[in-house]
């Protein structure tokens, strides 16, 4: 076995080396040894002529030899290496070879009907196309749609490919796009896209959740690092809006849309606050699916998005109101993007019947790629061409190709091919959609021409099969061995013709064909044969006959090996190879020349009556001749008729000249190089075919003629409707439009217009050819037009609908009552009614809303034909209610009617500790099922980001007061009554921020109770329940203190309970301890084992929902109060005694009473400001009943 290694593959002659390895020793083993810490890799690997492949290293190879080409360590480029490869590899291809098939072709969208559609193919190659062809473009960018006027539009863009194009013929499917409607479209190159923005990125998590009074949500718009300037949100009523009558009517239904903002960092924490964006009342009559788009401009950065519903879905037999969020989009900067080097096509489209989500991805358009154009000294700008020569060199010279100089590629002779090719009518069309070489690139180029690449050294070049008279050199006794020559002869099997495939523009781009029949054959028996970038049946004619005459006659091959000179002409070039054992002519070397007489080595045979010729090997392997040749004085000597230019190698000092001999005109000896295989350090072998000079001129054979059928009648486009009819009811704005079939129509559209036809607007859409329908007063235009593969033309209508006699209701009736309810609830019933007039059955619904004081304009409140409406409210003050007859929604109706009447009471607000006013209080009453009270609650909000109260007091005042009332802060916000109480009156209310009150109770009307004057203490009695108040000071009292020698106003009995102050810290840091009021004495228990600084802290209860554990697992409010309800005290841990196993305080600790506070009491927290931290150590506190009181 002989190894080869090729270090420059552009020089096959030099910077080789040869190996012999030992017997028995695989490739891979020699591999491994030889290449070990060698900055060089193997690129390719042949053996005998056929690539080996890796996992054949190890195999025991029985080969002759192998040929290595190395690939350096610096990088390369793909193409370069495959360039260098296949210089090597030229041993393996024919004369024309043909180009391997693509990997995968099921996934072209050219060539493959499945694949015919417009798809992203995330890691696929670009598109390169030469010449003109069908595009079915790729989606350059995530597509998406918004919504206006319930019309989706859809923004897509598409890349039609590398480099620019003279377009035409924009499809959808089959279907010009001029057939459909309100399409926009625009190509690019190297310019910035305008038509819309590009860089919109969708939401992946948000997809059709159904929204409910909480929020969905939040979604996060955009990923990490990106910044987007616009959000959008899609909304859908997959049902419809409406509400559903008895008698099949519909009337109006409505739905209130919040969504919000926030900004967010690349982590996704928030950095901002919630802004609502939208607060929207949605109403609508329509029973298709209702859809809209919402967007707000934001500052450039990244966010996350939620969305709710403002009240209960109502979804059942007569409510269709289910809505879902369909999308979240985010419109990113630098939106005007320049797609260097690529033709896009943006489209902006309506979505209707005939553009639907399978038709959107049916975009194809023809397109003729631009390149540029040799004129022998320079380039042209980019022009439209069908050139096969131009895109050979856009292949080797784009950066997409092999991005090699000019210098590196034979120009001139692709210049000269041109002609030829131009002459002949020969093009190259074709799109390259998924991976291949530059080589196969090449090879699949040129054949289309009927040529091929070859490599000469580093520069390209192509050789056509053409007609060949002079040589590129000689071969004869004296520089070739083992000559051999084979015969293919045809059998019963062997194809007679070729059944050439094409694609055909006149047929629909779909691939075609047509039978090639040399002279003299059946065509009984034709291969089926493939010619990718064919577009015209005249071209794919000639060379399928081109190829079926040489499958038919060029069967005669001959092989021999020759020495390094076997390099000299390139893969199908005419050699002259001579050898007297086959009587192909003869040859041998000049050994004297002498004036016109040259002395050969061998005798010459002469055939009588015929002229000879004698052709001469020049000493760079060119061949001279033929010369007219004449026997000479001896046999081996031949007279010419002209004496020659240069002077034959006779002396011995270089290879001798070498000449071929035989009759002149002959072609006998005439072969073309198929094939070249190394044999050995010195040798390689060289397949040849013989010549067969009928293949040039078979083509030039009449095409037959196209028989295919025509293409069946089917359905136009765009389907027409030759009649139309429109009648007016009984009802004067009801029209009955009825229109005949339109063949193909797979839906109806029916517009109108209200301006004699200068605008017009969607009415709605029916797969039906009649409808009935609402329609305004007055002059109307109606147009209706089928929709099938697109939407056919326009029928019109024009006439004047008639006049309603309009009725306002009357007799409006607004009142409010306060009961209890069955179920244990407090409600507030407003009930509204009025009189319609009466026999008016042109009324189709009546139309109500109410507004509030604090709104500023008119709210929903039904949409139904009924002239009472009963509904609970939790406001206070006075409610404005209006309504109107309507006849026709949203176009005919009354003028409105007003009632109003003021709610229970009215609300007041105070605000304390520097807040503002809090916003929408909400009055509530229920029951208490744990107690024989009931629960008047209230319910406010605070705006903007600034500081919220931690907690509320409330108060409750009536022109009666009630036997009984409880005020309290449990939960933040409640009052309660006795439900047996009178609470007709004038309700007033308040909310006092930063309070620090926990209970106090009232009872025994005849006790003087001074809300705003007084500090009260209270002491329960388990026997019997009752509960005793004390003044303790008067609240305008600004500091009071609690000393164990104080005198309070009541003397506990035995049993009672107290209410008292439990301190302990909230980490364990001390012992549990209490101070007490017993008797007038301070208890302590527990024990202090350090001094340090106290504090009386004030408590202030945290606003509902917020908690804090403790360490029993508890969960409950303890925040400590702000700083003007804060005294502090020296406490030493001495001057705390033990007495009776308890520990007592005895001392002054002053609270100041911040002299604008309204109401308050004083809840005591000991804190310690901790000697070894500027921090304050907080302790809980808490209001329990704790113990029983007994004697002193």
């Amino acid at each position: 076995m002989l190894i080869t290694e090729y270090q420059n593959g552009f020089d096959l002659q030099h910077d080789r080396a040869f190996y012999s390895p030992a017997p028995g020793t695989t490739f891979a083993d020699w591999y491994e040894i030889h290449y070990r810490g060698r900055e060089y890799s193997v690129a390719l690997v042949v053996l005998d002529g056929e690539p080996l492949a890796r996992e054949r290293w190890r195999d025991d190879l029985k080969g002759e030899q192998i040929h290595i080409m190395l690939k350096p360590g610096d990088p390369m480029t793909v193409f370069t290496v495959i360039n260098t490869a296949l210089a090597i590899g030229s041993v393996v291809y024919s004369l024309v070879n043909r180009p391997n098939a693509p990997n995968t072709p099921e996934e072209s969208p050219t060539y493959s009907i499945n694949a015919q559609s417009n798809e992203a193919r995330l890691g696929a190659v670009v598109p390169v196309q030469y010449g003109r062809h069908r595009i079915w473009p790729d989606l350059l960018s995530q597509p998406f749609s918004t919504y206006a006027s319930n019309d989706q539009y859809l923004y897509q863009l598409f890349c039609v490919g590398a480099g620019e194009y003279d377009t035409e013929d924009l499809q959808i499917d089959d279907t010009v796009v001029e057939n459909f409607s309100e399409i926009d479209y625009e190509y690019y190159y190297n310019t910035p896209v305008t038509l819309f923005p590009t860089n919109v990125v969708t939401a992946s998590e948000v997809g059709a959740q159904e929204l409910g009074t909480d929020f969905t949500g939040p979604f996060i718009a955009s990923a990490g690092g990106t910044q987007a300037n616009r959000l959008e949100i899609d909304i859908v009523w997959d049902q419809g809006l409406f509400r559903a009558r008895s008698e099949g009517d519909t009337d109006p239904a409505t739905t209130t849309l919040i969504a919000d903002y926030r900004a967010i960092d690349d982590l996704g924490e928030p950095t901002g606050s919630w802004t609502t964006f939208l607060n929207e009342v949605i109403t609508d009559t329509t029973r298709v699916p209702k859809r809209l788009t919402r967007a707000v401009a934001v500052t450039p950065g990244r966010y996350e998005v939620r969305l709710r519903r403002g009240e209960i879905s109502q979804t059942g037999p007569k409510m269709f109101t289910r809505c879902v969020w369909e999308s979240l989009r985010a419109y990113l900067e630098d939106d005007a993007e320049t797609y260097e080097g690529l033709t896009v096509l943006a489209v902006r489209a309506r979505a209707t019947g005939n553009l639907n989500q399978n038709s959107s991805r049916r975009f194809n358009l023809v397109g003729t790629r631009k390149l540029p154009i040799w004129d022998g000294s320079q380039w042209s700008a980019p022009t439209a061409t069908r050139s096969i020569a131009w895109a050979l060199a856009d292949i080797i010279r784009a950066e997409y190709g092999a991005a090699r100089a000019d210098d590196l590629i034979d120009l001139q002779k692709l210049l000269a091919l041109d002609a030829t090719w131009s002459d002949r009518g020969d093009m190259f069309d074709y799109r390259f959609d998924v991976t291949t070489t530059m080589w196969e690139s090449l090879k699949l180029a040129a054949r289309a021409g009927r040529a091929i690449p070859v490599m000469n050294n580093q520069v390209i070049s192509f050789m056509r099969a053409a007609p060949q008279s002079v040589p590129a050199t000689i071969f004869n006794r004296k520089n070739l061995r083992d000559f051999t020559v084979e015969y293919q002869f045809l059998n019963e099997e062997s194809p007679d013709s070729v059944l050439a495939e094409y694609v055909a523009p006149d047929l629909g781009w779909q691939v075609h064909q047509v039978l090639c029949q040399p002279p003299g054959s059946a065509g009984t028996n034709p291969k089926r044969v493939r010619y990718n970038g064919i577009i015209n049946r005249e071209q794919a004619f000639r060379e399928g006959i081109y190829d079926a005459e040489v499958e038919r006659k060029q069967r005669k091959t001959c092989k021999f090996t020759t020495e390094l000179e076997g390099y000299i002409p390139q893969q199908g070039e005419l050699v002259a190879v001579a050898n007297e054992d086959f009587r192909y002519d003869q040859g041998g070397e000049v050994v004297e020349v002498d004036g016109l007489v040259l002395t050969l080595s061998e005798p010459l045979t002469w055939t009588p009556s015929v002229a000879h010729a004698i052709r001469l090997r020049k000493a760079d392997g060119s061949v001279d001749g033929p010369h007219l040749a004449l026997a000479g004085p001896n046999p081996n000597q031949v007279e010419l008729n002209e004496a020659l230019d240069w002077t034959p190698q006779t002396d011995g000092t270089m290879v001798r000249t070498l000449y071929h001999f035989g009759v002149l005109g002959s072609t006998l000896s005439d072969f073309l190089i198929k094939e070249m295989r190394p044999r050995g350090r010195l040798e390689v072998e060289l397949v040849c075919l013989g010549v067969v000079d009928s293949v040039h001129s078979v083509d030039e054979a009449e095409v037959p003629p196209d028989n295919t059928p025509g293409p069946i009648a089917g359905n136009p486009d765009g389907p027409v409707i030759r009649t139309l009819l429109v009648e007016n009811a009984s009802n004067p704005a009801i029209l009955h439009i009825a229109w005949s079939p339109a063949p193909g129509a797979t839906e109806y559209v029916i517009e109108r217009s209200l301006d004699d036809g200068d605008t017009w607007s969607l009415w709605t859409t029916t797969t039906n050819t009649q409808i009935t329908l609402p329609a305004p007063t007055g002059d109307l235009s109606v147009r209706v037009a089928g929709v099938g593969r697109a939407r056919g033309p326009w029928k019109y209508w024009s006439g004047t609908v008639g006049e309603y006699d309009i009725h306002s209701p009357t007799g409006l009736s607004l009142t409010a009552e306060l009961a209890l309810s069955t179920s244990g609830d407090y409600v507030t019933n407003l009930v509204f009614t009025f009189s319609p007039e009466e026999d008016d059955y042109h009324i189709k619904t009546f139309e109500a809303q109410y507004k509030l004081a604090r709104h500023a304009d008119w709210k929903p409140l039904y949409n139904a034909l009924e002239t009472r409406w009963e509904w609970q409210s939790a406001e206070i003050g006075v409610h404005q209610v209006r309504v109107r007859s309507v006849y026709v929604q949203g176009e005919v109706f009354s003028d409105w009617a007003e009632a109003q009447i003021t709610s229970l009471g009215t609300f007041d607000s105070i605000a304390a500790v520097g807040l503002p006013d809090p916003v929408d209080p909400l009055l509530f009453i229920t029951t208490d099922t744990e107690k024989s009270t009931a629960d008047i609650r209230i319910s406010v909000g605070y705006e903007g980001e600034g500081a919220a109260p931690d907690r509320f007091l409330l108060f409750y005042s009536a022109a009666q007061a009630p036997a009984t009332l409880q005020i309290t802060s449990d939960d933040g916000n409640k009052l309660y009554i006795d439900p047996d109480a009178s609470i007709a009156g004038t309700f007033s209310l308040s909310v006092v921020a930063g309070s620090t009150a926990k209970r106090v109770r009232f009872s025994n009307t005849g006790i003087d109770i001074d809300l705003s004057g007084m500090w009260w203490i209270a002491i329960e009695s388990p026997g019997n329940g009752n509960t005793r108040f004390f003044k303790i000071a008067e609240s305008s009292t600004t500091e009071f203190v609690l000393a164990a020698a104080d005198e309070f106003p009541f003397i506990p009995a035995p049993g009672d309970t107290i209410q008292v102050v439990e301190l302990e810290y909230a980490d364990s840091r001390l012992p549990e301890f209490s101070l007490l009021w017993v008797n007038g004495e301070v208890i302590r228990h527990g024990g202090i084992d350090f001094d340090g600084q106290y504090y009386v802290v004030a408590q202030q209860r945290g606003a509902e929902g917020t908690t804090q554990s403790d360490q029993g697992g508890q969960l409950a409010h303890y925040y400590p109060a702000l700083g003007p309800l804060t005294n502090t005290v020296e406490i030493m841990a001495s001057d705390f005694q033990l007495v009776d196993g308890r520990f007592v305080y005895s001392g002054t600790i002053p609270v100041s009473i911040p002299s604008e506070m309204v109401w308050g009491s004083v809840s005591c927290c000991l804190a310690r400001r901790a000697t070894e931290s500027t921090g304050t150590q907080y302790v809980r506190s808490n209001i329990v009943q704790l113990i029983q009181a007994g004697p002193a």
